[in-house]
């Protein structure tokens, strides 16, 4: 399966934050995500026409951390531990990363896709 992405990377978030608190609204408002909206979306005009394009999807996959690449010092281990803290303290704050592949995902590695919920209703 070969998939276009930016810079030839497909980027995740490993967690579900970014969607529960509307870090991720911007980038499922407006097609293309953010290599195509941001520069774009200072024209109303264009980002209104960006906004009824296509359906914002989200796809959950089972990655190989190996082969995943992010901008974080040991962030297998924060996210894990900020999740279980998370876990029994709902008030403790869930650390995510960003973090990218340069190669395709292949398609038994692909759970679910599914359309986008507004944030707050993941």
């Amino acid at each position: 399966m070969d998939t276009f992405s930016p810079d030839g990377r497909i980027w995740f978030n490993l967690t579900l934050s970014a969607l529960r608190d509307g870090g991720a609204d911007r980038l499922l408002t407006y097609f293309g995500g953010e290599s195509i909206y941001m520069p774009l979306t200072q024209d109303g005009g264009i980002a209104a026409v960006l906004q009824t394009i296509g359906e914002p999807l989200i796809v959950e996959s089972e990655l190989d951390a190996g082969r995943l690449h992010t901008f974080s010092e040991i962030p297998w281990g924060k996210i894990w531990l900020s999740s279980y803290h998370v876990a029994v303290n709902r008030e403790a704050q869930q650390h995510d990363v960003d973090a990218y592949l340069i190669e395709s995902v292949p398609a038994d590695q692909i759970i679910t896709v599914r359309v986008a919920k507004p944030s707050g209703q993941v």
